[in-house]
């Protein structure tokens, strides 16, 4: 998964340095917490300097918090830099080349709809880059991560070093192309902004540029009057609209920091307020940038009659809407009792600004992204809830092939029952256990439904819970009527949280006289509801929605605060007295609740509601059969603290399933949690499982004992939770737990082992001789190894081939009259014993499942067929005698490199059964003999799948598969060929040793754990390799050499997607020396080593070309061309004296 962890970590490594500019220090601290998550997460590099910067004072505007945010990165540079006090020299080095990238982003106002603000809040869509081993990128996608990467993506591609500042006030949407970027050859310094191309209706309330042909900034005008603003229509009759995303060269950079060195810019920053002085409202693009506006006079600018006059509010009501103008004002000055900045001070700000920025020369430029489309986001519900049903529609955010973003209506959702819910409503992170209906474009966000609810068309509900505490006093079912806007908070002091409603069609800042309350005038509801205006406002306040003082902070027995808030919006009537308790509650506005909102409390609530939507996703997954993704999640649930709960579901699954291959999902489940929790860098996943502590749980599991076994799991698993190697090893246990449960599902496969009929045993003394051939795998690999075959179903195109003319894989046995196994393992080229084992009590072959010990696969076999019963209180003595009057001396030899990935193991256990089963009189088929090295590869705790043995015992071509059920079928089709289409393979195929040794132990061992976590890449490569089989069988068929061997390179191409690693560097490099000469190439089964074969161009060239390419490259040392061809036959077995 390198390649794929890479291409996460890239995603965010243009920035040196990212700052977030925070309304106060406590927001500030949440805020870093959940940027430095993403970077532990890989979505930001972890090279970045991450800063979430408070602003100095409320309200300091755009300009001053960049200002600000500037100052603090530059310290931080200065100081990494080795400098004792802060330098410009760091943002301007010498070359522009070493110059730092910033990015400063700003988090804006307070945001009604969302307690983590607007950068923060939710939206439907997930991350995508789920394959890496060390990242859980699967999470809930914020406004933030969309801007983020849409920055990194698309705006700012290929941009030079500098300064980068952008809003979280707005949001972007973009088109269908891979890459916007923007054409930066004629840059030559200063600033370019970014301009949004959006129609002139849209643009009279809100900012635009005037550009000249060339693409300068003549003016920037904020709500003009709309001849002025289709002045500076485009070519298309679009108007640039400011876009919030700004980009300043490192020159420009410095002179902006140089603003703070003195007054009365620096009481933009916390250096001028720490020294006492007044706080001052600078609009970055109002103010700093407008300074640059070519058209723009000095007297105009410094004289204040552009974007407002010093100390003036341009406030607006249009029709359905108001809006705030931003500029140096004293709006917030005024609102928070501090001293009023006088008007020499603005004057001034002016005249330093325009002698610092403009006077330079700094030019200012602007570039049209025509593909991406501009949305402030405002403060009205019906907007906001547009705005996420266009985002659950929006175009999936590609990365080359790959999706980064995916967006869905239903994002990470667990729905009980979902036949009630419109299929135009958003819903976002929400675990809905009881009965819910939904009407229209409705969207839902965090929210837990565990009592029954009827929700209205367009309504807005986040991060409510509907249960039967919070719903004491409400009727079943709870019902929100249309329309209607409900946020709870978390707040900052208070037990509770609060509940706030109104209409999505309000205006929260509108006055009482033209303002409404879920869309009726402030007078109905007043008459509706016995409120009175005394009872929200106090005199000399403003009366708006936004300061009424209308919502409960705490709930009674009687009354909790959803009921308040339900009756506020006329959802429950018939109350008595509920006038008199709504006025006698502690009661605050949202203008006092927004910058109260408990931040950190938010966060952690929608992190434990993201863990609980996992478990239950998962759970009703695995009870159901069903496979779905779990290695991002999982990752993501128990790196936030949340293991615990995934572990309690899992060990429940485990205890309750019936189908073992579920059992066993649920254990491997349960192995990637614990490494999950476990951390980076703490080791291997691969490793021994086997230590006794253990072993008690194993039998238990062995002796299908689950619920015990299980059980027994979790009281060890507790002891191993100290330290992170502990909870590494653990999960290498349960992967061995997981390992009996596979090994049970694949025992199924004995059901169609057939040796029911029997014959005379072949006398005493006469040898039963059984060869067979290799394999080679030339599609399919990987999809017949459990759990794979028996879940996604398997199918692979296999070739049963001999070696310099001979079948290498052999057996002989013989019965002889001592009551002992005398087992042998020959050397092939003198046939002489390399070792003898024998066998004389049963104890002798109790080690038979450990793979490494001596003779293991030997006694597996005797084990397998019955002829011993190692469970069975009978001595083997007598066992032998009873029923075969003797015992038996077996000798087996293989004449093909260890580790060779030609089968060898598989097909010999094949080879031994067959010799064994002849020698008793027990009759056997090709068929019964490769289901029975299934049951014999699990004995031996090796695992593997079939098709080494179907390769090697059933002659020439065939297409062998498994369905995805159990029990597990091997079916095998041979493959009807022509002379000529043989002879014709013979004559390209090309067969090499690579003199490396291959360990498939542990690329098995990452296989399974992949497949069990559903990886996307994995799933889909699984597909692919079974279209492979079955187009290159039939290009084998109709002779087409090119085509096979094209699906050769393709196959190898994806079986290395399936077992990272298994490619030796030094085979990819011989490839290459080959690949003018080959149509394709694969190394055999799992690869890591062994032998490779290819398919040759040219006819009866092969052998000459690749001796000549081996003696000509140095790393192919130890490479060596094997006389191989097709065997027919396959599996022989006859009895010689």
């Amino acid at each position: 998964c390198c390649e794929l962890e890479e291409e996460a970590r890239a995603m965010s490594r243009l920035w040196d340095v990212i700052v977030l500019t925070c309304r106060d220090e406590y927001t500030a601290l949440a805020y870093e917490v959940q940027l430095k998550t993403r970077q532990q997460q890989g979505l930001i590099s972890s090279e970045t300097l991450l800063l979430t910067v408070a602003d100095p004072a409320s309200r300091v505007g755009s300009g001053g918090a960049t200002l600000n945010a500037l100052l603090v990165a530059t310290e931080h540079l200065s100081s990494r830099a080795g400098y004792t006090a802060v330098t410009g020299d760091v943002l301007n080095p010498a070359g522009d080349h070493s110059a730092p990238r910033i990015l400063i982003m700003h988090m804006g106002r307070d945001f009604p709809f969302d307690g983590c603000c607007r950068a923060f809040s939710s939206i439907p869509g997930i991350w995508n880059v789920n394959e890496g081993s060390h990242l859980a990128l699967t999470s809930i996608m914020c406004h933030i991560d969309f801007l983020l990467c849409l920055l990194e993506q698309r705006v700012c591609v290929g941009s030079p070093r500098g300064v980068w500042v952008c809003s979280s006030d707005m949001m972007l949407f973009v088109g269908g192309q891979e890459q916007i970027g923007q054409d930066w050859s004629t840059f030559t310094g200063g600033v370019r902004a970014v301009a949004i191309p959006g129609p002139v209706d849209y643009a009279l309330r809100h900012g635009v540029y005037k550009l000249d042909d060339t693409g300068e900034v003549c003016d920037i005008i904020f709500r003009g009057e709309r001849s002025t603003v289709e002045k500076c229509a485009l070519p298309d009759g679009n108007v640039p609209l400011v876009s919030g995303v700004v980009f300043m060269c490192p020159v420009t950079a410095e002179r902006v920091l140089q603003l703070q060195r003195g007054p009365p810019l620096e009481n933009c920053t916390y250096l001028g307020v720490d020294s006492g002085n007044t706080p001052l409202n600078v609009s970055l693009f109002f103010d700093m940038l407008l300074s640059l506006a070519k058209d723009v006079t000095r007297q105009a600018y410094e004289g204040g009659s552009r974007s407002g006059a010093y100390g003036r509010t341009n406030v607006q009501e249009t029709g359905s809407q108001l809006q705030v103008d931003e500029g140096i004002s004293d709006l917030i000055a005024n609102a928070s009792n501090k001293p009023d900045p006088t008007i020499s001070d603005r004057q001034k700000a002016r005249k330093v600004l325009w002698e610092t920025l403009r006077e330079p020369g700094t030019k200012m430029e602007a570039v049209v992204l025509h593909d991406l489309r501009y949305d402030y986001i405002d403060l009205r519900p019906v907007q906001h809830i547009e705005r996420l049903k266009k985002l659950s529609g929006h175009e999936n955010v590609q990365q080359g092939s790959k999706s980064i973003f995916k967006f869905s209506p239903r994002t990470h959702c667990y729905i009980k029952n979902g036949d009630k819910i419109s299929e135009e409503c958003v819903m976002i992170s929400c675990l809905v256990n009881d009965s819910l209906t939904v009407k229209g474009s409705s969207c839902l966000t965090h929210c837990r439904i565990d009592y029954p609810t009827e929700v209205g068309s367009m309504c807005l509900i986040n991060s409510v819970e509907f249960n039967e505490t919070t719903c004491r006093g409400l009727s079943s079912p709870v019902v929100i009527p249309d329309g209607c806007c409900l946020v709870v908070f978390c707040l900052l002091k208070e037990k509770q949280p609060v509940h706030v409603t109104f209409g999505v069609n309000d205006i929260l800042e509108a006055n009482m006289e033209n303002g409404t309350f879920m869309g009726e005038p402030w007078k109905l509801f007043f008459e509706r509801t016995g409120i009175s205006s005394v009872d929200l406002w106090r005199d000399g306040e403003r009366q708006s929605l936004f300061s009424a003082r209308l919502f409960p902070v705490v709930g009674t027995d009687e009354c909790s605060t959803l009921l308040h808030a339900l009756w506020l919006v006329g959802a429950v009537k018939g109350l008595q007295g509920q006038y008199s308790k709504w006025k006698a509650s502690r009661r605050k506005s949202l203008l006092e609740i927004l910058p109260h909102v408990d931040v950190e409390k938010e966060f952690t609530l929608r992190s434990m509601l993201f863990a609980d939507v996992v478990v239950a996703i998962q759970r009703n997954a695995l009870l159901k059969s069903q496979r779905l993704p779990w290695v991002a999640p999982f990752r993501a649930a128990a790196r936030s603290g949340h293991g615990k709960k995934l572990l309690d579901m899992l060990d429940d699954v485990a205890s309750r399933a019936e189908n073992p291959g579920v059992r066993a999902r649920a254990l491997a489940g349960i192995a990637d949690v614990l490494g999950a929790m476990a951390g980076d860098g703490t080791g291997l996943r691969s490793g021994p499982g086997a230590n006794r502590e253990w072993k008690s749980a194993y039998l238990c599991l062995e002796a299908k004992r689950f619920a015990d076994g299980v059980r027994l799991l979790a009281a060890e698993r507790l002891k191993w939770m100290g330290s992170s190697r502990e909870l590494l090893r653990a999960a290498r246990h349960y992967e061995g737990a997981a390992q009996i449960l596979i090994s049970q599902a694949v025992k199924t496969a004995e059901e169609f082992a057939d040796l029911r009929k029997t014959t005379e045993m072949v006398p005493v003394g006469k040898w039963v001789v059984a060869e067979a051939s290799a394999r080679v795998d030339i599609a399919g690999c990987w999809t017949d190894t459990p759990p794979v075959t028996y879940e996604h179903g398997g199918s692979v195109l296999i070739a049963a081939i001999m070696i310099k003319g001979k079948r290498p894989i052999g057996a002989r046995v013989r019965r002889i009259e001592e009551p002992m196994l005398r087992l042998c393992l020959l050397n092939a080229k003198t046939m002489q014993p390399d070792l003898v084992i024998e066998c004389r009590q049963l104890s002798d072959l109790e080690d038979y499942s450990v793979p490494t010990a001596k003779g293991a696969l030997l006694k597996a076999a005797f084990c397998c067929i019955k002829l011993v019963d190692v469970t069975s209180p009978v001595p083997l003595v007598e066992q032998l005698s009873w029923q075969y009057g003797g015992g038996f001396e077996l000798q087996t030899w293989s004449d093909l490199p260890t580790g060779s990935g030609l089968g060898t193991s598989s097909i010999l256990a094949g080879v031994v059964m067959a010799a064994l089963l002849r020698s008793v009189g027990r009759n056997h088929d090709n068929d019964s003999l490769v289901h029975l090295v299934l049951v014999v590869e699990q004995m031996l705790t090796t695992g593997g799948g079939w098709q080494d043995q179907v390769g090697g015992l059933v002659g020439g071509f065939k297409l062998a598969s498994s369905a995805p059920e159990l029990p597990l079928k091997v079916v095998t089709e041979k493959l009807v060929m022509s002379k000529e289409v043989l002879e014709k393979f013979n004559r390209h195929f090309v067969v090499i040793y690579t003199g490396r040794t291959r360990l498939a132990r542990n690329i098995l061992q990452e296989v399974v754990r992949r497949w069990y976590g559903q990886l996307e890449l994995i799933v889909s490569t699984a597909g692919k390799l079974v279209e492979y089989s079955k187009a290159c069988s039939k290009a084998l068929v109709e002779g087409d050499i090119e085509q096979v061997g094209q699906i050769m390179h393709m196959y190898w191409q994806a079986k290395k997607i399936m077992a990272h690693g298994s490619e030796p560097s030094v085979v990819a490099h011989f490839l290459a020396y080959l690949s003018p000469y080959i149509y394709g190439g694969t190394m055999a089964g799992a690869g890591g080593g062994g032998f490779m074969y290819v398919m040759m161009k040219e006819p009866d060239t092969g052998k000459e070309i690749v001796e000549r390419i081996i003696r000509d490259t140095e790393e192919a040392t130890g490479f060596e061309v094997y006389d191989a061809s097709l065997d027919p036959t396959g599996l022989c077995v006859q009895v010689v004296d």
